[in-house]
């Protein structure tokens, strides 16, 4: 089969209150390489697991929508987090040569 070119232009983030936009757009930075539908819905599947196995998601959901360009998807990334008593979170972001960690308590 032929591959079907595809281009993601942006990843949306929905349901997220105490977990930061960043910690979950980390999980999805290659998909801006993709180049194929067939490998965005092999690193998407990729993403939502490493999602999971971060404990803090009771539910994490992807769907398409279309981009701007013609071509071109927005991924719409749905989580719902966890509800525990008590939690603690550690995490670290490094991009662009930008470094933030953050600390969570709830």
């Amino acid at each position: 089969q032929n591959p079907i070119p595809v281009k993601v232009h942006d990843v949306k983030i929905e349901g997220n209150y105490k977990t930061r936009d960043f910690v979950i757009e980390s999980q999805f930075d290659r998909l801006r390489d993709i180049e194929t539908s067939q490998d965005l819905l092999r690193e998407a599947s990729y993403a939502v697991s490493r999602l999971e196995r971060m404990g803090i998601f009771e539910e994490c959901t992807l769907s398409l929508e279309s981009g701007p360009v013609h071509g071109s998807v927005n991924v719409v990334v749905s989580v719902e987090e966890r509800r525990l008593p008590c939690s603690f979170n550690l995490g670290s972001f490094i991009k662009n040569d930008v470094c933030s960690l953050s600390f969570l308590l709830s």
